[in-house]
């Protein structure tokens, strides 16, 4: 990207700001980040405003939880107009990433071409956002979210009206929680590095009669890095809600003005209208769970062990994987096609699990393998009277441990061994 396009749309303030931006990032509280006033040139500007989409109705917008909600997003901004597209090409440059990695220390930021939750953000009056910390892994690639930028566009806003960015200290913690706080005013922008301890949110629009056609309109883009620091990474998650507490300005014994009701009216509605949105979201997963046992006893009845020699199985094998991973205690019933003295069960013994006991079951009858090392080995189970009739089989053993826990591998599935196939003895 050549240096003229940088300047149409950074402004030279931001430009020659970045030594300064890069030491308000550092040492910010209550977590990394730095305001920049005058982000865009006032030419850019004006031709972000003039494509910024709006819904063509805001009574049947909906959240993340599908309940109603007074705000719209558009994620695919390349289709909104030219100097969108513009801003597309800008976030992905390798010039803008580099003024990224410099003002906030992080190397390798990767941007994301789906902008999943990001793009253009539209709030109208009665909206706020819960103090929250941000999905931490991205729902496609997998990759660590790093970095959130924020642009405001909003032409005309008072400080009166809400709509502040808070950025949190920690939010489940109110007696020593605190925030900074920043209105949505045009062309200002926030930087912030996301991470478990990012709590941010914004207050409720409050706009007065005669304004109502106004919103907090805003840029949004995460980047992202492939690895992240290992004392910052975290199981993954969704996005993370405090819900709101008692406003300050209630004090036990005191009477409470029309305005503070209200507010407070509002707090109890907005944290009931979550909870019931956590409880049918969690709701719809146990259902989600319940179907995918479903399919699994369902592919569980078809597993079928290799086999050698004259016999088929009835039914399908428990404890085992479609790939022969001895999950829990194998079990299978197999059909002989014709007599049968010994039954050799084939199995290898990974190097990381090393070594490993075996307990195998004929019909009732007991046989043991105790493998001191990893490797290929043969369990043979004869048979004290040739076995016409159909013969039920378990292998359980000693102890099942995931490749994860060795050697960090991202295999999580436990297990003891790998059935290679069952052997029929004439």
């Amino acid at each position: 990207m050549s240096d003229s396009t940088i300047r149409s749309i950074l402004s030279s303030a931001t430009l020659v700001r970045t030594d300064e931006a890069k030491s308000c990032f550092r040492d910010a509280k209550p977590f990394r980040h730095v305001a920049l006033n005058e982000f865009f040139t006032s030419q850019f500007l004006s031709r972000i405003l003039m494509e910024f989409p709006t819904p063509h109705s805001t009574e049947n917008l909906r959240n993340r939880l599908g309940q109603s909600s007074r705000k719209h997003v558009v994620e695919n901004i390349c289709k909104i107009g030219p100097a969108f597209q513009a801003w597309d090409a800008f976030l992905k440059s390798k010039d803008f990433i580099q003024y990224l990695e410099e003002v906030s220390g992080i190397r390798s930021l990767i941007h994301d071409p789906e902008y999943h939750g990001a793009g253009t953000h539209n709030n109208f009056d009665g909206q706020g956002m819960l103090t929250h910390i941000d999905f931490n892994h991205h729902p496609s690639t997998g990759y660590h979210r790093r970095l959130n930028l924020i642009i405001y566009l909003n032409d005309e806003w008072d400080e009166s009206w809400g709509g502040h960015l808070e950025l949190h200290k920690d939010p489940w913690d109110p007696e020593n929680d605190w925030h900074v706080s920043y209105p949505p005013i045009i062309n200002n922008a926030v930087l912030f590095e996301t991470n478990e301890v990012s709590w941010h949110g914004f207050n409720i629009i409050r706009l007065p009669e005669g304004k109502k056609n106004l919103s907090r309109k805003s840029l949004t883009v995460y980047y992202y890095t492939k690895e992240r620091p290992e004392n910052e990474v975290a199981p993954k998650h969704s996005s993370i809600f405090a819900p709101r507490l008692m406003p300050p300005s209630i004090k036990p014994g005191e009477l409470i003005t029309n305005e503070q009701f209200l507010e407070l009216e509002d707090m109890l509605t907005r944290n009931v209208k979550h909870i019931r949105g956590i409880y049918g979201f969690r709701e719809n997963l146990l259902m989600q769970i319940e179907g995918y046992k479903r399919k699994i006893r369902q592919y569980e009845s078809h597993l079928v062990l290799r086999t050698v020699g004259q016999a088929i199985q009835v039914g399908g094998a428990k404890g085992i994987s479609a790939d022969g991973k001895l999950l829990d205690t194998l079990q299978a019933v197999f059909r002989p096609l014709g007599s049968v003295s010994a039954i050799k069960i084939h199995l290898r013994v990974p190097e990381f699990i090393g070594a490993n006991a075996f307990d195998v079951s004929v019909n009732g009858e007991s046989f043991a393998l105790h493998a001191d090392e990893p490797g290929v080995h043969a369990i043979l189970c004869c048979l004290h009277a040739e076995c016409t009739k159909e013969i039920t089989i378990s292998v359980a053993c000693g102890r099942l441990i995931s490749p994860n826990e060795v050697n960090g591998s991202p295999d999580k599935q436990c297990f003891g061994a790998i059935i290679n196939y069952v052997e029929f003895i004439p």
